[in-house]
């Protein structure tokens, strides 16, 4: 996907792994790949940011709507009907990140 380097902390950006279109996010040090289309009308949330909230909790906004998903874990603010993005899992060796590609049925 890339070098951790490109990638500064509270920041998301949108990556494809062969067909995929994937947000990638790095957040409160830790890295999370969830699929980068909203599923309120395909917004793609690798091209916004990481904002502060109510009560200091920040989200990832879909740039389209304003939708948003927790950057670490994909769910979106209680009380919606949606569970959340499919993640990736993700990985970093020598710099490099690694998103493992599921195909989901």
């Amino acid at each position: 996907m890339g070098h951790a380097n490109d990638l500064p902390e509270g920041r998301v950006k949108t990556v494809t792994a062969r067909t995929t279109s994937i947000c990638l996010a790095h957040f409160d040090g830790q890295w999370t790949a969830m699929d980068n289309c909203c599923p309120h009308q395909n917004g793609p949330l690798g091209e916004r940011s990481i904002e502060k909230g109510v009560y200091g909790k920040c989200w990832l906004r879909c740039p389209w709507h304003g939708w948003d998903f927790d950057p670490l874990t994909s769910a979106p603010p209680g009380g919606h009907e949606d569970t959340g993005q499919k993640t990736f899992p993700v990985e970093l060796w020598n710099g490099e990140i690694f998103v493992e590609l599921r195909y989901w049925p």
